[in-house]
């Protein structure tokens, strides 16, 4: 019988590598879709299929320990999502029951293509949906972009 010397990466590694590689196939995934439609076509193609992705993201929010439906608790959703599963790096700048503001310094997505970052409008937009849809998500800077920090914000609408 063959037998494959297979070495054993701590979890921090694997996490760090499945985030790295899944990151990078989706950005792959949205350029070739920029690349053959240009970037606002590609983003309504892709739009509802990530939209679905959010409420599905809501959906687990209560077995996360998640409750309310205030600009809190969407951002303690997308918060958690951010820093312990995609290991962002930032934190609130602004928090109240309608508005959060988050800073982000480190991400391991800023040195995609900001068409990636642009694909978490349609699941913030599915999340609001589900939780409450008098909230909205904004991404006001984006590293990709050029700017020094990414801002998101959930805040009442007007």
């Amino acid at each position: 019988m063959a037998e494959v010397q297979t070495p054993r990466l701590p979890p921090e590694v694997a996490h760090q590598q499945s985030v790295v590689l899944l990151s990078r196939a989706a950005a792959m995934l949205m350029q070739a879709m920029v690349d053959r439609f240009g970037s606002e076509e590609a983003q309504k193609i892709a739009y509802p299929y990530l939209k679905q992705l959010g409420k599905e993201i809501a959906s687990v929010a209560p077995e996360l320990g998640i409750t309310g439906n205030d600009a809190l608790t969407l951002s303690a959703l997308t918060h958690l999502m951010e820093e312990q599963v995609l290991r962002v790096v930032g934190k609130p700048v602004e928090a109240s029951p309608d508005r959060v503001v988050k800073q982000v310094t480190a991400c391991p997505l800023q040195n995609l293509p900001v068409d990636v970052c642009y694909a978490f409008q349609p699941i913030c937009d599915g999340i609001a949906e589900a939780i409450n849809p008098q909230y909205r998500w904004v991404l006001t800077k984006a590293i990709p972009n050029g700017d020094p920090i990414c801002e998101f914000i959930w805040e009442k609408k007007q």
